[in-house]
């Protein structure tokens, strides 16, 4: 006969093998959804300030950005992670990227950013005063935010332009 206590060990030992077992399928499906691609366009609109302050470029744009991540959302996206960058290669120096704006989609419902004339919330600044006459990549980026498995970054939908040589 079994006691009380063997009979206990015993559940819980099948209760936890079980969940591990559930955890381990819920984390592999993940991998395999239907992970689409957003309808995303970026454009300059308008460099609102150029300046340079004391060794100090500084640059203040806005830009329109639509983009419908409608098709993102499943059951196991809890947030999604938009920020858009710009990038450029300034001479005898590596590839510098900026974040220049952020926005965190909680909800299906959210998912369709619609923004005009949308100016960087981070100001694009060059310590070096690099950033005048470069051409600058605007690029949107998301992190897809599951409630369980891994995070997956993503680019899509550049644009180009070029700052003025002259402030």
């Amino acid at each position: 006969m079994h006691t009380f206590f063997q009979r206990i060990h015993q559940f819980l030992g099948f209760l936890l093998s079980t969940t591990i077992f559930i955890i381990i399928v819920n984390s592999i499906s993940g991998l395999y959804l239907d992970d689409s691609e957003p309808e995303i366009s970026i454009q300059l609109n308008k460099i609102h300030e150029f300046k340079n302050n004391a060794r100090t470029d500084r640059a203040v744009i806005g830009f329109d950005l639509h983009a419908d991540f409608t098709s993102t959302f499943n059951w196991n996206v809890k947030q999604i992670f938009v920020f858009v960058t710009a990038e450029y290669q300034p001479e005898g120096r590596g590839k510098s990227e900026v974040v220049i704006w952020d926005h965190i989609i909680r909800s299906k419902e959210e998912a369709v950013l619609d923004l005009v004339d949308q100016k960087n919330k981070y100001v694009l600044v060059d310590y070096e005063n690099d950033l005048r006459g470069q051409i600058i990549n605007l690029t949107v980026n998301w992190d897809v935010m599951p409630l369980n498995g891994f995070l997956r970054l993503k680019k899509h939908g550049k644009t180009q332009f070029t700052l003025p040589e002259k402030i």
